[in-house]
C-alpha cells in the first residue's frame, strides 16, 4: 500500500488540480490548508477513494531546471528507428511504439498494485522498475503523438456531494520484450493474476493518464516522478499509465498478484514496450514537431 507522507505527518490538504496535457506547460491551481481534510470518494458512497500525496523528500521539478530536449532536432532528417531520445527511452516512430529499459524486481508479490515503478520507490508492490525518468516517458509519449488524459480524481460539488471521476486518456498496450526473444513481445497482463482464482488479468488495455503537477510551498512537482508511479493497476491519482478501473489504492490489495511461474528471475534486464492501441488516438507529428500543449 502507498501511504503518502502527508498522512504520516498529520499534514492534511485539499488540492483542486487543473491538469495540463503538455509536460512543459502543465498548470496547476492548488489550494492548501493544514487543517482541512481532502475529499476523496465518488459521486456515490460506494465509489472508491483516491488519495494523492506529495512525498516527504521529493526531487522538485522546478521551472528553473530545464527538461532536456530530444537529441538531433535536424529539420531535414527524420529520427531513425529505435532511437534513444532520453536515457532508457527508445522511440520508434515508424512502428509507433516506445521502449523502456527495465529490470525485474518482483516475482512473488502478494499485493500487486503496480506493473512498473521508478527505482527506489515502490518495488515492494511492482514487477519491474524502469530506468527512464517519468518526465522523459511523458515527453516521449507526446512525441509519439499521444495526448495525455488525467488520473482518477474526486471533487466536492457546490452542494457538498462527492463526485468521482474515472481515469481518462488514450488507450495503450503494454508488452514485455525479453532480450533473448526480441521478436516475441509478451502482453503485460500475462504476468498478473487474480489472487483468488489464479486467472490472468483480463485485457491488456491501459490508459495514458499523464500523472499530474502539483505545487506545494512554492515548489512544483511532477507526481509520477516524485512517487515513482509509472504503470499502475489501481488508481493512486498520480500514475503516468493507469488501468480503466474504479478500484483505488485502498481497495486493490486483494485483487492482483504476480504470476511467478512466467516471470524471469529477479534482476533480469528486459524492455517494457508502450504502444498506442488506437491509431485514431495518435496525433501525426513531423520529424521535429515538439509536443504542443492545449490552450
Amino acid at each position: 500500500m502507498h501511504v503518502g507522507p502527508w498522512a504520516h505527518s498529520g499534514f492534511r490538504t485539499t488540492l483542486i488540480l487543473a491538469f495540463g496535457v503538455g509536460l512543459a506547460t502543465c498548470l496547476v491551481a492548488c489550494s492548501s490548508s493544514p487543517e482541512v481534510t481532502s475529499s476523496t470518494t465518488g459521486e456515490t458512497q460506494s465509489e472508491p477513494q483516491t488519495a494523492v500525496a506529495t512525498p516527504a523528500n521529493p526531487a522538485p521539478l522546478s521551472a528553473s531546471v530545464p527538461i532536456p530536449a530530444p537529441a538531433d532536432t535536424s529539420a531535414n532528417t527524420a529520427p531513425p528507428e529505435n532511437r534513444e531520445i532520453y536515457p532508457g527511452v527508445i522511440l520508434n516512430r515508424q512502428e509507433r511504439f516506445l521502449d523502456l529499459r527495465a529490470r525485474v524486481v518482483g516475482r512473488e508479490v502478494e499485493w500487486l498494485e503496480l506493473l512498473a515503478c521508478r527505482p527506489g520507490t515502490r518495488e515492494h508492490e511492482s514487477i519491474v522498475t524502469v530506468d527512464a525518468d517519468a518526465k522523459h516517458i511523458q515527453l516521449a509519449l507526446l512525441l509519439l503523438g499521444l495526448e495525455p488524459g488525467r488520473p482518477a480524481r474526486a471533487e466536492q460539488t457546490d452542494d457538498g456531494q462527492l463526485r468521482f471521476h474515472p481515469p481518462q486518456g488514450p488507450r495503450v498496450e503494454l508488452f514485455f520484450v525479453l532480450d533473448e526473444q526480441p521478436d516475441q513481445p509478451i502482453a503485460a497482463n500475462q504476468w498478473v493474476v487474480d489472487q483468488t482464482r489464479g486467472e490472468t488479468m483480463p485485457g491488456n488495455t491501459w490508459l495514458f493518464t499523464g500523472s499530474a503537477f502539483v505545487e506545494h510551498q512554492q515548489t512544483r512537482y511532477f507526481l509520477a516522478e516524485a512517487n515513482g508511479t509509472v504503470a499502475s493497476l489501481v488508481n493512486f491519482g498520480d500514475e503516468l499509465i493507469g488501468r480503466p478501473t474504479t478500484v483505488s489504492q485502498d481497495g486493490g490489495n486483494d485483487l492482483w498478484t504476480a504470476h511467478t511461474a512466467v516471470i524471469p528471475p529477479l534482476g533480469t534486464r528486459l524492455t517494457l514496450r508502450l504502444q498506442p492501441a488506437d491509431a485514431s488516438a495518435v496525433r501525426p507529428l513531423g520529424p521535429t514537431d515538439p509536443p504542443k500543449p492545449r490552450p
